[in-house]
């Protein structure tokens, strides 16, 4: 994990950033290259902002400078202040790091998103029995082919007037179990009903996964956004 402030914080050396930043890119590229995307995936678009937002409030920054005053011009009618440019050099500092940072990010950064597309484009969702009009609570069944499926209980923060989510979505997991002939999906719904009384008419939903990616770094991740989505619809 790199530290939100890693730009800022501690030695301000540009070789010791650099060594910073490609240790953890290093790492980075290892996890996607095994499909593992989270936390990853957000860290990388979290620090591609922030650093955009440096950059785009440089001009801000050095009209706000503090500066002292040494004369006054009288023919204009306006008073000489000189600005203490000591934080300005400071400020160059750090645009120096974000113009090295940027390009390196940036490849990562299409690279995830290219993954995480290539997995969307292998799930579907579909309901199990027809969706409530309470849909902030409820429970989707993860079906990864022959392997395992894990279930799952889920939970939206909040929903706005149009049914559109407010926030993210948090899951508990419930248990695993595997899908056949013999347990069908449905059957799953009913057994959820049973132990969980508090939810009797829940929300419930399947997502299938046709390729074979990590479970908890990527998976569970995108799954969970994909319910919020068909939540929201």
């Amino acid at each position: 994990m790199l530290s939100k402030d890693w730009i800022t914080e501690g030695l301000s050396d540009f070789e010791y950033k650099q060594y910073v930043l490609l240790a953890w890119l290093k790492n980075v590229k290892e996890r996607f290259a095994r499909k593992q995307l989270y936390p990853d995936l957000p860290e990388l678009e979290a620090h591609y902002r922030n650093m955009q937002a440096i950059i785009s409030s440089y001009s801000a920054f050095i009209t706000k400078l503090p500066g002292e005053l040494i004369g006054t011009d009288l023919e204009n009618q306006r008073l000489i202040y000189e600005k203490d440019l000591s934080a300005a050099e400071a400020m160059n500092e750090i645009l120096d790091i974000v113009a090295y940072a940027l390009p390196q990010l940036d490849p990562l950064r299409s690279n995830g998103r290219s993954i995480y597309q290539e997995v969307e484009q292998h799930l579907s969702i579909d309901p199990v029995g027809i969706v409530p009009l309470y849909k902030r609570e409820g429970y989707f069944i993860l079906s990864c082919g022959r392997r395992r499926s894990f279930i799952y209980r889920f939970r939206i923060s909040g929903l706005d007037m149009n049914g559109q989510p407010l926030s993210g979505i948090s899951t508990r997991f419930i248990k695993s179990t595997t899908l056949s002939p013999a347990l069908q999906s449905t059957q799953i719904k009913l057994e959820l009903i049973n132990s969980y009384r508090e939810l009797p008419n829940p929300a419930t939903f399947v997502v299938n996964c046709s390729m074979p990616v990590p479970i908890y770094h990527t998976l569970l991740p995108i799954s969970s956004e994909l319910v919020l989505r068909a939540v929201a619809a």
